[in-house]
């Protein structure tokens, strides 16, 4: 204990008032005897825990008036947070995983990945009967009726709306897994998701197709074709005329679109992860925006730098001639180029966000007179991404390459997401197969009755 904290225990014994045993303790908190504090440990009905409250007034019934209402207001919390702890053998289970994620998985993993399970147990259990049931009544039924509940259509206000994609029912399927898995690890037998399945492609058990299934959230029709991919071009670069054409961001945006990086990978990018001699580009880290959880914190969010999506996703870009020439004639115009320099970055050096980014780039859009929303579905950041990778795969960049580049886990990802890119890039390899197959024909027809001339000429 320093010499600072004695003195503030001698002030406080000093400015101490009697009360009775139990009551507490009463002192002035300043010299001029204006403002007077009353602390007090108070044992809590509903946990049983010991809570140290303290209050600050003018006077001392003004003090424990307020401490009364403080009292209650503990007791009225600590009853809510049993109701919803996993202490609580009625508890339910949208409760009990709240209660799950903040002991055992806040501040274990990152940021943006606890607020995606968070998000899936508000959207995909809460908002469903399931969430407000009793663990205990919970069966493996429940949690299958569930699960196909969420591929069901919904028909919200006569609006027919398809049902969630497999990527977020897997990940349903995964949280559920998880909780259940240790709520019920002294009794396995107990745990209802022994024999729950992770459910199947959606062609399967819904009424979607095969080709839907195969795209994993992708739409095709949200990407370029080879002449919108000219067009955004030449808008991007584009020399900047205020309210026609053009934009600061227009290069580092179309360089986004060489590089298929994702928009969280371009605004974490410095100028020292660029390399200009060897023609490369390190992906390491990102920004993003996640839930702010910090005490009194004036924001809901904040933005955080982190490491890549997976461990496939650092790694180092190799740079085409186009990309380069982009890159280069962009940080000619930026005044901040340092190594720690961010690329995405205002004229006063900051780096921007993802919003920022966007705007730019939908105003981009709108002066090349390209529009590729569909119905609610926007042509976004990470639309440039799907562009620049299907713009590969269409011209014949063998898929381990663009898997490489993209930072894809594995080469079934890619060929998964890009289905309809690699199903047309077959079926225009297997035209040329047909074409090679028909001139060898031909040739040997031509051959045959060459042979056959010949044989007539001779007799």
């Amino acid at each position: 204990m320093g010499k600072r904290d004695n003195k503030d225990e001698e002030d406080e014994k000093k400015n101490k008032l009697k009360l009775k045993r139990g009551e507490g303790n009463l002192y002035w908190v300043d010299k001029e005897k204006t403002r007077m504090r009353l602390r007090r440990h108070y044992r809590c009905e509903a946990n049983g825990k010991i809570y140290t409250l303290s209050v600050t007034s003018t006077s001392s019934d003004e003090c424990f008036r307020l401490m009364t209402e403080k009292e209650g207001a503990t007791e009225i919390a600590a009853k809510e947070k049993y109701k919803h702890s996993l202490d609580n053998p009625d508890v339910t289970l949208a409760g009990g995983i709240e209660d799950w994620l903040e002991t055992f998985k806040y501040g274990n993993m990152k940021a943006n990945a606890y607020d995606r399970l968070e998000c899936t147990l508000e959207n995909q259990i809460r908002a469903f009967p399931i969430g407000n049931t009793k663990i205990k009544d919970i069966d493996d039924r429940d949690i299958i009726m569930h699960l196909k509940s969420l591929y069901r259509d919904k028909v919200p206000n006569g609006k027919t709306e398809k049902g969630y994609s497999y990527s977020v029912i897997k990940k349903t399927y995964q949280l559920l897994d998880q909780f259940f898995n240790y709520y019920y690890a002294r009794d396995i037998n107990m745990n209802p998701m022994n024999t729950v399945r992770m459910p199947e492609k959606k062609e399967e058990i819904s009424e979607l197709s095969a080709d839907d299934a195969s795209r994993i959230g992708f739409d095709p029709d949200i990407v370029f074709d080879d002449i919108e991919m000219d067009k955004f071009k030449r808008m991007c670069l584009s020399p900047v005329k205020e309210g026609v054409s053009g934009s600061k961001f227009g290069k580092p945006i179309y360089f986004m679109l060489l590089t298929m990086i994702r928009a969280a990978e371009a605004c974490g990018l410095l100028w020292g992860d660029i390399d200009l001699e060897k023609n490369t580009m390190k992906i390491v880290k990102q920004k993003q925006r996640v839930k702010n959880r910090d005490k009194y914190a004036d924001t809901k969010t904040k933005l955080i730098i982190t490491s890549p999506k997976s461990r496939s996703s650092i790694r180092l870009v190799p740079l085409t001639t186009e990309a380069v020439d982009v890159i280069s004639a962009y940080k000619n115009e930026c005044v901040f180029t340092g190594d720690s320099d961010p690329v995405f970055a205002t004229s006063t050096g900051e780096s921007i966000t993802e919003a920022q980014l966007y705007k730019t780039l939908r105003g981009l859009l709108k002066s090349a007179n390209i529009d590729k929303d569909k119905g609610n579905k926007k042509f976004n950041l990470h639309s440039l991404r799907h562009s620049g990778i299907s713009y590969y795969i269409r011209h014949d960049v063998p898929i381990s390459q663009v898997t490489a580049i993209a930072g894809h886990a594995q080469e079934m990802t890619t060929i998964g997401t890009y289905y309809h890119q690699v199903e047309a890039q077959k079926t225009e390899a297997l035209n040329k197969m047909n074409a090679i197959t028909r001139d060898e024909q031909k040739e040997k027809k031509v051959r045959k009755s060459a042979k056959g001339v010949r044989k007539t000429t001779k007799k």
